[in-house]
Parts: C-alpha cells; structure tokens; sequence
C-alpha cells in the first residue's frame, strides 16, 4: 500500500428485518445491506479478507488497489446466510466472519442482560457452507468476554479455545481474530500472539491503513441506518481519524472504570468469583451494556 492510502475495514453484525431504533447502531436491514453491496461493487471495490490485509500490512511496500476495502462480521448470527451471504455472493464480494464458538448452533447468551439473548447463531453446517462459499472464518472468544476486565488466565482459555474449537471442527487452520467489543490491551494483544493469531481485528471507529497494528486491525463500525451517502464519505476517508498505534488515555481510563463499575456489582450481587472463574480483583463480570456493539 501507498504510505499516503486509506483502507476502511467495515464492521457489521447482524442483517436482519424490523429492528427497533434502539438496535440500528448493530442491525442493519437487509435492503440497506444489499444498497451497500451494490454499491461497492458499481464503483469497482476490490476486497480483501483480513489474513488478505494483515499480509500487506506486514509488506508496506505492497500496494492495494486504489479501491479497496475489507468487510468483517462479528459474532456469527444465523441471519448472515440468508440475508448477507447471497447478496456477497452476487457481486463476488469477500469477507470475514468472526465466530463465537460456545455459541454456535445456540443463541446470543452474552447479549441476556440486554434482552437479545435469544438471536439465533450460524450452526456447524452453516460455518461449513460459508467456507465452501469462500467466506473466512475468524475466532471471536468462545463466550463474548470482555478479554480486558478478566484475570489473564480465563482470558486466555477463552482465546486459546476459540481457535482450537474451530480447527478442529473446520480442519483447517484459523489465523485471525476479532475482541469482543473491540476491548484489548497490551496484554490481550500478547496472549493473542501467543495463541498463534497473525491478525486480530480491534474497532476504534478509524480508518486502518499504511502502519496500522496487524494484530489490532482498526475497524468502523457500520450502523444499520447508515446512507449511500455516508457510505461514500466512510470509504472516501471522510468523517473518520486515521488508525492509530497503542492505546490512548482515554482507552486506559474506560477500562479503569469498566473494570470498578463490574468489581462494584459483584461486591452487590455477594459474589466472590466471575462467571467464567475471574478474581473480582483482576477483573469481574461484564457491564450490562458496552458501547461497542454487541
């Protein structure tokens, strides 16, 4: 890539019908979703996987495209096969899905305490048929922890396991990965090399491009009611910060204060444990609402 490029990494969740306002930051409608696909494909977008990516930002010397652009899922719910993959299938558009692999064939279990606990989630037969398909598979934790609030070991299981669950079940190898609401750090960044990855997909809400972090891949989230027209601004580089490396203060003092707000409702609730097995003083449950997706 171009040292002066921009290469927006688009984040969408669920494609699904009759979504409340409430839910438009993370559902997007399948007419809308099928506007942008057309769209991308009308202007000649060329796109890449993320291993695809992560392999040209690791040669800076390579350059993309002038049009390029890498489309992720998160989470691995069952409306992608119906809604999203045909309409992809039709313009030849790549992407790449992230799964949650305690979940698959179940439901969205981490989303109970905001009352969408009941989404049905892509089963084993689906994931096959995605890979036929050509869509890659990428791991997204086992549970949707947030990996940056639970004490080291718990977060490693739940990285290390995602990736063994889908090895084995899809015979092949799986060399990217996403953070459940985009939450990381220094130290879930190293257990994530650890566990083999050669990409890992964060959020940010920014542009990636020409020396962004391959294993803290910046990405924007696409909102369900989002226009051609602010389509056309996202992919020009219009509205959105360049990625950038490390961690800001302000990304520091948010997980301090996840981190107390959780350790206080444990404290509340009499519990001396997570529930996955965190010491409250390493960590604790989850918040009811993140604010990066679900």
């Amino acid at each position: 890539m171009t040292r002066h490029s921009i290469l927006p990494v688009l984040l969408y969740h669920s494609v699904e019908r009759g979504a409340r306002p409430e839910q438009h930051g993370w559902i997007t409608a399948p007419e809308v979703f099928s506007e942008h696909m057309a769209y991308l494909a009308g202007e000649g977008y060329t796109t890449l996987t993320v291993t695809e990516y992560a392999a040209m930002l690791a040669e800076p010397m390579t350059e993309a495209p002038e049009k390029t652009v890498v489309i992720t899922f998160d989470d691995g719910f069952a409306d992608f096969t119906e809604h999203a993959l045909p309409v992809m299938a039709e313009h030849g558009i790549k992407s790449t899905m992230y799964v949650v692999t305690g979940c698959v064939g179940s439901t969205s279990s981490w989303l109970d305490s905001v009352g969408e606990g009941d989404r049905p989630m892509l089963g084993w037969s689906d994931i096959d048929a995605l890979v036929e398909a050509g869509v890659e598979i990428g791991a997204h934790t086992h549970s949707h922890p947030q990996l940056d609030i639970i004490n080291r070991d718990t977060a490693w299981e739940e990285i290390r396991r995602s990736r063994g669950v889908l090895e084995d079940r899809l015979g092949r190898e799986v060399p990217s990965f996403a953070y459940p609401f985009g939450f990381h750090g220094p130290r879930i960044r190293a257990l994530v090399e650890r566990a083999g990855f050669t990409s890992a997909c964060a959020v940010k809400d920014a542009l990636s491009g020409p020396g962004d972090d391959p294993l803290a891949i910046a990405r924007v989230i696409v909102p369900g009611d989002t226009t051609i027209g602010t389509l056309t601004d996202l992919l020009a580089g219009r509205g959105r910060p360049p990625a950038w490396r490390g961690e800001r203060t302000s990304t520091k003092a948010f997980r301090v204060a996840r981190r107390s707000a959780a350790r206080a409702r444990s404290l509340r609730a009499g519990y001396g444990r997570t529930p996955m097995g965190g010491r409250i003083a390493e960590g604790g449950v989850q918040p009811k609402r993140p604010t990066h997706g679900p």
